[in-house]
């Protein structure tokens, strides 16, 4: 394998396959001029090498474009660069072929800029939300979510919901797929425009399964102490130009870099452990925004980017080491890595939004794949159990023949006896042998084929889940539940909060009805125990569509409460606490 020196680039696409880290285009820097270039590389992360000598392989040039989404497909065969400029269509290239072509399909808005794309690994689908015009900040910015299907061709487009609420900013924030939480996690972003929301520093997370967004609250006590309510411990200030990241299994989140209101470059290392909510700050290094980067292990990678001063960073990669907590100059590539292997592609006829809108045939699709895969589990269980009957028929058989009964040993050496008495020599030991690898080969063979089947009909019920929950997301129907007015509701102190602290609390609920969107909010005046600063904080969950029947509205703020309805009442909701909880 032969590797190349990269040009170091601002604001490239990247995305990252199971063990490869590819970076297409963005801007290059030659004394004072500024171009784009076509370098398309992949940086290989099976092998061991030095910060300032990373392994890259040149690949074939890509469309030149700066700040721009790609991401791959599940099967990681096939990237996919979106909103490039001159054309509405995305591009493709195939790491088998090394080859680029233009898919046939094209996007409404291509043209939006500030875009961030993330694959559902489970369902191949690839989420693009949100984003604004270059260089004409006061037009309004892309109030949707793109879903493009890769294996389909296809897109759906669904409306995002009030921007003060869950995803207050959008544009230049940082996203990643979380494999804990099966959903999108977005962070951070500018906001450049007067109808794009308050800028916050909180967590945004898009449920794909449930087509629904939920916002993790954040609480403020200074310019440098911000204290998050759904997560622990301090969280990074707002930023944008950021780079975002998670490991293989889903247990980290980096966020590093960025550049703040105050237009300061910085070299922030932050992480969030996903399984615990708990925020956590590294050791800080060298300042970047519009930078690359990928978790490999126990390692976070980082190039490229734009340093103080607006220079472009060198070539030489940053490493930290997550077990030392510092920055190293080698890249050690995990053990595990020499093993890993690329999914498996998914196939499928049709998006799994061009379905009826019916919820009755909704259900009996998810019937029909439940019942297909409980028969496959029956079937294979039904053969498995032939094959061991009759192998016990055949030994039966043998051992009566052989007029012998032998329970000291297995039925294949008795069976192996008959056949020597009867046809003597090692010719009746071989065709012994042959018989019973014949049967042991032609159950594994079946076996293998129902394992096949199996593993197509799990797609296939995967595939009716997300369709169910983008159908839910495309009706248009009156809400027929929504959270009570005057419900309230306890707020545990926030962490760091004096223990003499007290709350002032008041809530409120609204119904926004625009078609699609309903909305349920709820504030909070907290204040210090020596009468000091005072903050309200918004907390809401807000559904894409309305909710169309008795389902549990969950507070963010305390995750303990859930609001149900009670019996008799019908559409009003009320609180109910649930048991064995520490806020009980």
């Amino acid at each position: 394998i032969v590797y190349h020196d990269a040009i170091p680039v601002i604001a490239p696409a990247f995305a990252r396959s199971v063990n490869k880290l590819y970076v297409l285009s963005g801007v290059q820097r030659i004394g004072s001029a500024e171009f784009l270039t076509p370098q398309f590389m992949s940086l290989d992360l099976t092998v061991p090498w030095n910060s300032t000598k990373p392994a890259w392989m040149r690949l074939e040039d890509g469309p030149q474009q700066n700040t721009f989404p790609a991401a791959f497909s599940s099967d990681e065969q096939t990237l996919f660069a979106f909103h490039i400029q001159g054309t509405n269509a995305p591009l493709q290239y195939s790491v088998q072929d090394n080859k680029w072509q233009v898919v046939n399909i094209k996007f409404e808005n291509a043209g939006f800029d500030g875009i961030g794309a993330v694959t559902d690994p489970r369902t191949g689908l690839i989420y693009l939300a949100g984003g604004y015009v270059e260089g004409n900040y006061n037009a309004p910015f892309y109030k949707f979510l793109d879903i493009f299907d890769p294996v389909t061709l296809s897109i759906h487009t669904v409306d995002l919901p009030n921007p003060a609420i869950a995803l207050p900013v959008r544009r230049y924030y940082g996203n990643v797929w979380s494999k804990h939480r099966n959903s999108i996690l977005y962070w951070g972003g500018s906001s450049p425009s007067p109808d794009s929301g308050v800028e916050r520093n909180s967590i945004s997370e898009f449920s794909t399964d449930k087509m629904t967004w939920s916002t993790m609250c954040d609480y403020e006590f200074g310019d440098d102490d911000n204290i998050d309510a759904a997560t622990r411990g301090v969280s990074p200030s707002l930023r944008s130009n950021h780079c975002m990241a998670t490991n293989e299994d889903g247990t980290k989140v980096v966020i590093y870099g960025g550049i703040n209101p105050n237009k300061t470059v910085m070299g922030e290392l932050w992480v969030l452990d996903p399984t615990s909510s708990t925020w956590s700050q590294g050791r800080s290094g060298p300042s970047r925004h519009l930078a690359t980067c990928t978790i490999a292990g126990d390692y976070f990678l980082l190039w490229g980017g734009v340093e103080p001063q607006e220079t472009i960073a060198t070539s030489e990669m940053i490493i930290y080491d997550f077990k030392t907590s510092t920055y190293v100059k080698q890249y050690t590539p995990p053990e595990f890595y020499k093993d890993l292997k690329s999914p498996l592609p998914l196939t499928r006829t049709k998006a799994p939004w061009d379905t009826n809108n019916s919820t009755t045939n909704n259900k009996i699709n998810t019937g029909a794949a439940v019942g297909g895969a409980i028969g496959g589990l029956v079937l294979m269980g039904a053969i498995v159990g032939f094959f061991f009957f009759f192998r016990k028929f055949r030994q039966g058989q043998l051992e009566e023949k052989g007029g012998f009964k032998n329970k000291g040993k297995s039925g294949l050496q008795g069976a192996e006896g008959f056949v020597r008495r009867s046809r003597g020599g090692e010719l009746g030991e071989d065709l012994s042998n042959s018989r019973e690898t014949n049967v042991d080969e032609n159950l594994a063979r079946t076996l293998r084929e129902i394992e096949d089947e199996q593993v197509e009909i799990d797609n296939q019920l995967q595939s009716l889940k997300q369709k169910q929950g983008l159908n839910r997301g495309s009706q248009r129907r009156e809400p027929m539940a929504i959270l009570d007015d005057t419900a309230g509701f306890p707020l545990p102190p926030p962490p760091r909060l004096s223990p003499d602290a007290t709350h002032l609390m008041s809530y409120s609920a609204e119904r926004l009805i625009n078609n699609r969107t309903v909305q349920a909010t709820s504030s909070a005046d907290l204040y210090h125990g020596d009468g000091g600063s005072k903050r309200e904080c918004e907390m809401a969950q807000d559904e894409i569509e309305p909710i169309y029947g008795p389902s549990p509205k969950v507070n963010i703020a305390v995750p303990d409460l859930v609001y149900v309805p009670p019996p008799n009442i019908g559409m009003n909701w009320t609180k109910q606490q649930l048991n064995n909880h520490p806020h009980t």
